[in-house]
């Protein structure tokens, strides 16, 4: 293959590979999609712009709950005793429609689809599945100008770790809340600071909580940005005011009474019931959810994340300088897999600049052997096929790895398609394992 051809193709894997998960995660939304029980809720909260009746409302979610799922998963979101219930009364219905109803611009915009002649309980979903899509494909222009290249691809399987697929395929807020947010971060990152002043009240649209990010987010810009202060605390009342807009005009039920509902006790009228938990309840709700949260390993790889970057701020070097710099990033990203049990080994190749191994034992990072490099054809998979062939022979996953990067490194010495000469591997490896400078233990 030409060398401009192969740039050219190594130029654009990143941005296929983001366009690959992104369109995958759309297919994932329209065939396998999942029937929450929220579906029932926001296909009601949807059609409450149209009618207010209870009776006409209970008719028309479960008509097109009927059509949209199957027999089975109809008689799962309608057994048991509080789905029993919701199913047979109008009344209870209308009662959970309030937590539903306080994400108007989601909800307008499934209605909107609905009058536009898609299936309201499709739209759920639908808008899902688009979120997280284009999410995905954002990611790639917010990532470009703040992660060393070889990250990038990491990115979208860290997505998927996350859980970007399922939330893909749920009939919630929540893709396009994704959206709202990387779309954020891009805008930060390109510093589009307008089109963040106005992103900011209007996701709250989709989630009201979402203030809990955009909030900080504007303050921190008002802090940092002399320019932008003014325009920024513009931007975070009117965010504040949006909130409380929400709240007032689609009468949210209040945290007192969702957190009751949501854990405390599963009312049929808790709109009506109101009240609240006590202080010993809500100790004990965030005892549980901490609880549930340290058994979960993307929690952990989020808390990782999030302390590693804490560190590089704090030690001055400075988060977008560090994460430019590949080796401790991408072990980063590699130890993630090991720790999602996604894979015992996880091995990064970075061409002249070595490897970066993960595994429970930690990540170490191998440095290339200087060569004379006539292609470089052929040595990712002679690293693969040397490093493997150690480990079926008993070595440590170290020395495995030196043998893969003499390996790459041999097979860089062959021109054109040329495999590597076992005589250049052996003299590679010889001269790493002598070497105390070649093995770079990793903290992390």
């Amino acid at each position: 293959m030409p060398v401009r051809h192969a740039s050219r193709l190594a130029t654009l894997a990143a941005p296929l590979l983001y366009l690959f998960v992104a369109l995958y995660a759309l297919s994932l939304c329209l065939s396998r999609p999942i029937h929450n029980w929220d579906m029932i809720g926001y296909i009601a909260a949807a059609k409450s712009f149209e009618t207010s009746d209870p009776a006409a409302l209970h008719a028309f979610t479960y008509d097109s709950l009927r059509r949209a799922v199957t027999p089975d998963e109809y008689q799962a979101l309608t057994t048991g005793p509080f789905r029993a219930a919701v199913a047979a009364s109008p009344d209870v219905l209308a009662e959970q429609i309030p937590f539903y109803r306080i994400r108007p611009l989601y909800n307008g915009l499934v209605y909107g689809l609905y009058r536009a002649g898609v299936d309201i309980g499709f739209a759920t979903h639908l808008l899902a599945g688009l979120g997280v899509a284009l999410a995905l494909l954002l990611l790639f222009p917010a990532a470009t100008g703040l992660l060393a290249r070889p990250f990038l691809f990491a990115l979208p399987p860290l997505a998927m770790i996350f859980g970007a697929f399922e939330v893909a395929r749920l009939s919630t807020p929540d893709g396009l809340a994704y959206l709202a947010f990387v779309l954020a971060a891009l805008l930060v990152v390109r510093r589009r600071f307008r089109g963040l002043y106005v992103l900011a009240p209007l996701c709250l649209g989709l989630r009201t909580d979402l203030i809990l990010f955009t909030l900080p987010l504007l303050l921190l810009i008002a802090a940092r940005e002399r320019a932008q202060r003014r325009a920024a605390l513009v931007a975070a009342v009117a965010s504040v005011a949006a909130y409380v807009a929400i709240a007032v005009i689609w009468k949210a039920p209040g945290w007192a009474t969702l957190l009751r509902f949501t854990f405390v006790s599963s009312d049929t009228h808790p709109v009506t019931a109101g009240g609240g938990v006590s202080a010993a309840q809500y100790l004990g709700i965030l005892k549980e959810g901490l609880k549930s949260l340290l058994y979960k390993k993307p929690f952990l790889l989020y808390l990782l994340a999030a302390g590693y970057s804490l560190w590089l701020m704090l030690a001055g070097g400075g988060l977008r300088n560090a994460l430019r710099s590949p080796s401790a990033t991408l072990a980063l990203a590699a130890m993630a897999f090991v720790a999602a049990g996604k894979s015992e080994i996880v091995a990064v190749t970075l061409g002249m600049d070595g490897a970066v191994i993960a595994s429970d034992e930690g990540a170490i990072r191998i440095r290339a052997p200087k060569v004379e490099t006539r292609s470089a054809v052929g040595a990712g998979d002679s690293f693969v096929a040397a490093m493997t062939m150690g480990l079926l022979e008993g070595q440590s996953i170290a020395d495995a790895a030196l043998l893969g990067t003499a390996a790459g490194a041999a097979a860089a010495l062959s021109p054109g398609t040329g495999i590597c000469a076992r005589p250049d591997i052996l003299r590679l490896y010889e001269a790493l394992t002598v070497d105390p400078d070649a093995i770079e233990t990793l903290s992390l």
